[in-house]
């Protein structure tokens, strides 16, 4: 059984993020954006992909990373609220932590594009 990489919500780490479509991964960056409370629940962890292609068009919900060395990022990034669910065995490697400023950032950001208020903001 391979060995599952402890994750905490802001960090960084190395998957292979499925298209959309579902027939293809590509190994890349991710942001953890689920909870220990959901980790503590189950083998899976919630992600948000992560993209140097910084020149393509934004999105709504997308956060330009500004602590990108910090988050162990080789490039300048973008993380891109094109989320999905995967097992936490799958993880390659963490790469490092998104700065608070930047997570808080993207959360406020993804909130608002699926219409709902966070907590402490109630």
């Amino acid at each position: 059984m391979p060995t599952m990489i402890a994750c905490d919500r802001g960090d960084v780490v190395l998957v292979p993020f499925p298209f959309t479509d579902a027939r293809v991964e590509h190994l890349r960056p991710a942001l953890v954006i689920s909870t220990r409370e959901y980790h503590a629940g189950c083998a899976d962890c919630i992600v948000a992909m992560v993209t140097s292609r910084i020149e393509a068009p934004r999105r709504p919900g997308d956060h330009a990373v500004q602590g990108w060395k910090a988050a162990g990022l080789l490039h300048p990034s973008v993380v891109r609220a094109k989320l999905t669910t995967i097992s936490r065995q799958i993880i390659r490697r963490q790469l490092g932590r998104l700065p608070t400023g930047d997570l808080d950032e993207f959360v406020r950001g993804l909130a608002a594009i699926i219409g709902v208020a966070r907590r402490d903001e109630v």
